[in-house]
């Protein structure tokens, strides 16, 4: 599979189910519990949750200067999107134990403060609650400037996430273009 940050892969160690986005905080609304399984706030940090339980995965960051206007690529299984407020001027991908990861762009803040924020998985399923060696999962974390007060789940299918919502789970057969628009059911 080819995807436009191929190449620009870092390594980030997960522990607990997560990596986070350190030095910024959700403004986003979560009455949406699928979307609340994928993005949580801890102290001064967004964590993005993962399949594996410890071990790593390739992550990518992009600096947008507006929303993305292409429709999601097939490949990504979970799409999630909501609103952020970098705590200084920018926030980084890192790990609350291990602190950012250098090799990964900084998202730096607009003057009005606020970043939209995409998050976009796949493989999660490959080895969901495991150790691993090397790097199975992928994540794109894409950025620009805007905010809403509404995170939406864009697209959500694989049995990962399944089992983190139970029952509430969205229909993975439904056309992604109905999670584009932010409807849930």
């Amino acid at each position: 599979m080819t995807t436009p940050t191929e190449g620009r892969y870092a390594e980030q160690f997960v522990e607990f189910h997560s990596f986070e986005l350190l030095g910024a905080r959700l403004i986003s609304s979560f009455d949406n519990s699928v979307l609340r399984e994928h993005l949580t706030e801890p102290d001064e940090m967004v964590s993005i949750r993962t399949g594996i339980h410890t071990g790593w995965v390739l992550v990518a960051v992009e600096r947008l200067g507006s929303p993305p206007t292409e429709p999601v690529a097939q490949e990504w299984q979970t799409v999630v999107e909501a609103s952020i407020e970098p705590l200084e001027t920018t926030a980084v991908v890192g790990s609350a134990t291990s602190g950012p990861n250098r090799l990964l762009p900084e998202l730096r803040a607009p003057e009005r403060g606020f970043l939209r924020l995409r998050v976009s998985a796949r493989n999660r399923d490959e080895h969901y609650d495991g150790a691993g060696g090397d790097p199975l999962e992928f994540y794109l974390v894409q950025a620009w400037p805007g905010g809403s007060p509404d995170g939406i789940v864009v697209r959500d299918s694989g049995r990962a996430s399944a089992e983190l919502q139970g029952p509430s789970v969205v229909d993975a057969a439904a056309p992604p273009s109905m999670w584009s628009s932010g409807i849930t059911r």
